[in-house]
């Protein structure tokens, strides 16, 4: 009898699979040989994910999205601006390297990767 998980960040039966099928090709094709390989497989996925939260964070806080038009909302002033200077984040797995996204009037403040975190 298995158990049924609780966790709501647990991914989605079809995205788990894309992901092992993706890691079983390369490793079909001899690009993952080892636990290392599998290693850095996983950690290759990390950096575009916590870009791509970033990201959407900012376009759910501006409360549009990236290739809207902000002139659409009548009452809104603020859009991006762009992103900083990119930064080196410590997490569990490695080292990644992301931009955190800006707006105009300095409102956002990210939360999947705060201001000032590296670790």
């Amino acid at each position: 009898m298995s158990k049924k998980s609780n966790n709501k960040n647990e991914l989605s039966k079809e995205a788990r699979d894309t992901i092992i099928d993706e890691a079983v090709k390369q490793y079909k094709e001899g690009k993952i040989k080892s636990s290392l390989d599998v290693e850095n497989f996983l950690d290759n996925l990390l950096q575009p994910l916590m870009q791509k939260l970033l990201d959407t964070e900012l376009e759910n806080h501006l409360e549009y999205s990236k290739y809207e038009h902000n002139k659409e909302k009548k009452n809104k002033t603020n859009s991006r601006n762009g992103h900083c200077k990119a930064k080196n984040v410590k997490t569990k797995y490695s080292n990644i390297e992301v931009q955190t996204p800006r707006d105009r009037e300095a409102t956002f403040e990210p939360i999947i990767i705060e201001k000032g975190q590296t670790i």
